[in-house]
C-alpha cells in the first residue's frame, strides 16, 4: 500500500509541475492510483455456506457459487501485454496469462503465487489471501479433490 500511495503522490507531483495537458493526466492518474491505494485494506475474500466472495472496496467484487468450483491451485503466472489494473503489489479486473487466457484478479499478488480458482463453467479467478492453507480448505469444504 505505501508504494501505491507513494506512485499517487508522485504522479499527482509531476502532473502538476507539467503544464495543460501534463498536469490534467497527472492528476486523473495520480488520483486513480490514490483511489486504488485508499481501497488496499478493503480487499476481501468471504466464504460463507453458498458462496465466496471477492471484494475490493466499492470498486470491484464477485460472487463465485462453491457448488460451480472444480479446482484451486496455486500458479506462477506470466503477464501478457494486454491493459489491465496490473500494478506492483495488486491485480483487479481481467487480466490476460499466457498459456492460460483471462483470469479475473483481487490480489496482491500480479503473477508469482497466485491462487487461481477454476469453475465449471471455465472462469478463472486469482487471489492471494494470507492463510492460504484455510482459506482453500474453507472454499473446498475441505475436499481434497478440488485442491491441487
Amino acid at each position: 500500500m505505501a508504494l501505491l500511495a507513494l506512485l499517487a503522490v508522485l504522479l499527482l507531483a509531476s502532473g502538476w509541475f507539467g503544464g495543460g495537458s501534463t498536469r490534467v493526466v497527472g492528476t486523473v492518474i495520480g488520483v486513480a492510483v490514490a483511489v486504488l491505494a485508499l481501497c488496499f485494506p478493503a480487499m476481501r475474500y468471504t466464504v460463507d455456506g453458498e458462496s465466496v466472495r471477492l471484494t475490493y472496496g466499492p470498486l470491484l467484487g464477485y460472487r463465485i457459487s462453491r457448488s460451480d468450483i472444480v479446482a484451486v491451485s496455486r500458479a506462477d503466472l506470466t503477464p501478457t501485454l494486454w491493459a489491465a489494473v496490473r500494478l506492483p503489489g495488486i491485480a483487479l479486473y481481467t487480466v490476460r496469462y499466457s498459456g492460460v487466457g483471462a483470469i479475473r484478479m483481487c490480489s496482491t499478488r500480479v503473477a508469482q503465487g497466485v491462487l487461481v480458482i477454476e469453475t465449471r463453467d471455465g472462469r478463472r479467478y486469482g487471489v492471494s489471501p494470507e492463510q492460504e492453507g484455510g482459506f482453500v480448505a474453507e472454499v473446498t469444504g475441505g475436499s481434497a479433490d478440488r485442491a491441487e
